[in-house]
């Protein structure tokens, strides 16, 4: 190749101009306060089904228990008007200074004379009234011998009645 004299001209880079970062004081932190606000929060869409679901449940829930209430509110009200029926009766009783009650008696016939008969209280032995015997009354019991139902010969009443 042949040599010319074409001199080689690279081009001229200037010079970066340094630049001198001054060291600057760390920077200052600001305190950083966590704390809970009452802020808005908008539901996601399965939050909304839970809770319509739950809303659902205590609707069901609130009706049953209001169901139990009228039921126990019932049955004290019964218990109220049975306590102030016996208040009533007992009131009564009081006041009056007694009551009716069933005694049991004892009736002798032929007594205080023949076809009259008179009861008497067995409690206290006082005379509750004396009258005239009726004709049933009046026709005597014979005894009849060999008569199976013929076991108490003291006159009382059987068992059964």
């Amino acid at each position: 190749m042949p040599k010319t004299n074409e001199a080689k001209i690279e081009p001229e880079v200037a010079p970066m101009p340094e630049i001198t970062i001054e060291s600057k004081k760390e920077p200052t932190k600001t305190p950083i306060i966590k704390s809970k606000r009452w802020l808005r929060y908008d539901f996601k869409q399965n939050e909304i089904v839970d809770q319509s679901k739950a809303l659902a449940q205590n609707i069901e829930r609130v009706a049953t228990l209001d169901s139990e209430l009228d039921s126990i509110k019932a049955t004290y009200k019964a218990k109220i008007g049975s306590a102030e029926s016996h208040i009533t009766l007992l009131s009564q009783a009081v006041n009056k200074g007694y009551e009716m009650r069933d005694i049991e008696c004892i009736t002798e016939m032929h007594a205080p004379k023949n076809g009259w008969k008179t009861t008497s209280r067995v409690d206290t032995g006082e005379i509750v009234e004396t009258e005239k015997m009726d004709a049933h009354e009046m026709q005597e019991q014979l005894p009849l011998g060999g008569d199976a139902d013929d076991d108490d010969d003291d006159g009382s009443e059987s068992e059964g009645e």
